[in-house]
């Protein structure tokens, strides 16, 4: 008899993990300035688009990168999104990501497509980690939007940010409806109910900030579910940064305005101009660890001092640039206006899917 309960318990876990999940999703096409404002080196493109999913996954953690994401078309059947995968750009996807948060329990995936042909048929993903633990199946209605930009979905997330040492995020919600209202039935925070009946008027933003229980550190996961009174379920989701209110220098190479490096140069920077982080690319001949410690060890009276660091410091290996220095690091810089060519753009992605492999505390972004 106990034997037959503990088989019934089993298989009622086993179909509770492969149950179908109801996920959060939101897509928004892409911005483009007329071409006399801002002559692109390359066509606008009104179709596809920028498309976000965030769902709770049952799987219990550890999961471990790469992670591989099935969506329901051929094309899309099993994507491993890894920077050694050399077919991403072949399967209709421009880049995409796909991170996860153990505490939470939350997964989130990004991608960008050119293709409407993509956005209209997909609607489930399934994603297993690389040791093919599978963090179930998700279902997904993605947002109506219009012919171009123009008609973008009008509610959205615009940004969330923490304070008070990751235990509070801000998010800030904004209406660009210029005559509808929409009402918020249901906040999700993290996977977690934490708002309800929220109205956002014509062309109205809010900001809402909430406190959380669950410890967050620099480089996890957030998501934001959104339940639309008129039915509709909208997702967002993103990476949290170092709480820092950031003034950032672009010295020239002569300058190399770095405590280390030339000092002098840096407290006129930081003293007059109250500027508290600085943009290094490799061209001062001082070390980047000599400049670190420096920064480690300088006495200011205005506060720490931050680097945005150069591609060149991260590209080689995951132990090039030592993680004592993390702390002095707002971000990874992946290549400085090399969005002009859509060539670029797979390179970038991998670039990209490589600092999150290798850094994966630290966020990455591109000048």
């Amino acid at each position: 008899m106990a034997s037959s309960l503990l088989f019934l318990l089993l298989v009622s876990l086993t179909v509770n993990l492969n149950e179908a999940i109801d996920a959060y999703s939101s897509v928004r096409r892409d911005y483009f300035l007329p071409d006399k404002q801002y002559p692109e080196e390359f066509a606008a493109t009104p179709t596809g688009g920028r498309v976000h999913i965030v769902y709770t996954t049952a799987a219990t953690a550890p999961f471990k990168m790469p992670y591989t994401a099935s969506f329901d078309i051929t094309n899309l059947s099993s994507i491993v999104v890894s920077s050694s995968n050399e077919f991403i750009n072949e399967t209709g996807l421009d880049w995409i990501h796909c991170d996860t948060n153990p505490n939470t329990k939350q997964v989130f995936i990004s991608f960008h497509t050119k293709l409407d042909t993509i956005l209209d048929a997909i609607s489930t993903v399934t994603v297993k980690d690389t040791m093919n633990k599978s963090l179930g199946t998700a279902n997904f209605t993605l947002n109506p939007i219009g012919h171009n930009f123009s008609s973008n979905y009008p509610l959205t997330v615009t940004y969330v940010t923490t304070d008070n040492n990751y235990k509070q995020f801000i998010v800030h919600l904004h209406n660009y409806d210029d005559t509808h209202s929409f009402y918020i039935d249901i906040l999700k925070l993290n996977g977690l109910d934490i708002d309800k009946d929220i109205t956002l008027a014509p062309n109205e933003h809010i900001i809402k900030i909430y406190n959380v229980t669950t410890e967050f550190s620099e480089g996890d996961v957030w998501t934001i579910g959104l339940s639309l009174s008129n039915g509709l379920s909208l997702g967002f989701g993103g990476r949290i940064m170092k709480e820092f209110y950031a003034f950032e220098s672009w010295g020239k190479s002569s300058q190399c305005p770095f405590p280390g490096a030339n000092t002098s140069n840096f407290l006129t920077f930081y003293n007059d101009l109250k500027l508290n982080i600085g943009f290094i690319g490799g061209t001062c001949n001082t070390p980047i660890n000599t400049i670190f410690d420096a920064i480690q060890n300088i006495t200011t009276n205005n506060g720490p001092y931050k680097l945005l660091l150069g591609d060149g410091y991260t590209s080689q290996s995951p132990n090039q640039t030592s993680s004592k220095y993390f702390n002095e690091i707002i971000a990874l810089e992946l290549g400085d206006e090399v969005d002009g060519n859509v060539k670029n753009t797979f390179s970038q992605n991998r670039k990209s899917l490589l600092r999150r492999e290798w850094y994966p505390s630290l966020v990455t972004y591109q000048g």
